[in-house]
């Protein structure tokens, strides 16, 4: 099974990709890979590929709305590149991407510690939009936990699960700032499951997801089907590292830091967080909306 592999940690995740638009109306498309070749929206990722109809598993457009999908989020990587404010630091460079939540009602964030290390500045710039600058509080370096105060009110803050880690098989999703090969400007959801401990874990510190977790998804929140807290991600797996080392080939597996830890560091910095049972479970849309409000891109400027 996956979950006893040796365990080989990837460099650590800082970069994230663009964001969702809603999809031209089209036939959804489900099936085992028969079919001619379709072009397949990922409304999630706002991209186009080619693919087998039974493979797409977004919506079928038409040749005409495929390009007017390339020609929207070409527009947007534009208005991204050339169109943003003046930066938050007239006299340094954006040179990296994690993302973080807010905890607390002052704007308190929690994300990585490699997402903030050695940065002259930090940014958080919300969801909804709006860039402010950010003060890194405190860190551990070795748990690879950051706490942040934003100069701003939070939006809405996250709910933690008590510190118990999710059972393997139990639905999980982060939502993030995952590159897709271009800046990304708005957070979005990826779905998995959890997958237990491996040896190289000490119980309850970390735990492994499978997920197509990507750089940028660093110090983003691992939620439960209700939208509570269970972990933040800190990075994935190298899939060629792995194969060289093992021979196994090992795909979309993410690590995250198990809440036992991650509320440990909060007590120990005095933040209060909410905390409560599981609710009802929402779909992947219904969590994606609750959590954009908490969610925030972090910026490292040097």
């Amino acid at each position: 099974m996956m979950s006893r592999l040796p365990f080989v940690l990837a460099a650590f995740l800082t970069l994230g990709a663009l964001p969702p638009r809603p999809a031209a109306a089209a036939e959804t498309v489900t099936g085992n890979g028969a079919g001619p070749v379709v072009n397949c929206y990922d409304a999630s990722r706002e991209t186009v590929s080619h693919e087998l109809s039974g493979d797409c598993k977004g919506v079928v457009v038409t040749p005409e709305q495929a390009e007017e999908i390339k020609a929207r989020r070409s527009q947007r990587t534009r208005a991204v590149l050339y169109e943003r404010p003046p930066p938050l630091y007239a006299d340094r460079k954006l040179t990296g991407i994690g993302t973080g939540f807010f905890v607390t009602d002052d704007g308190k964030l929690l994300t990585n510690h490699h997402v903030v290390e050695a940065c002259a500045g930090v940014s958080v710039e919300l969801a909804a939009g709006g860039s402010v600058r950010g003060k890194v509080l405190a860190v551990d370096e070795g748990r690879d936990l950051a706490l942040i105060q934003g100069e701003i009110a939070a939006p809405a803050t996250a709910r933690f699960a008590n510190a118990a880690t999710p059972v393997v098989g139990q639905p999980v999703a982060t939502v993030g700032y995952p590159n897709q090969g271009m800046a990304p400007v708005r957070p979005s959801i990826t779905d998995g499951d959890a997958m237990g401990t491996s040896g190289a874990f000490a119980a309850n510190t970390q735990y492994m997801i499978n997920a197509d977790i990507r750089r940028g998804n660093s110090g983003g929140p691992v939620l439960d089907q209700s939208g509570r807290v269970v972990g933040i991600i800190r990075a994935k797996f190298d899939t060629v590292k792995m194969y060289k080392k093992t021979g196994h080939l090992v795909d979309n597996v993410g690590v995250a830091i198990a809440n036992q830890v991650v509320l440990d560091f909060l007590q120990l910095h005095h933040i209060g967080v909410q905390t409560g049972p599981a609710g009802t479970p929402l779909s992947s849309a219904q969590l994606f909306e609750m959590a954009k409000p908490f969610i925030a891109r972090v910026g490292c400027w040097n």
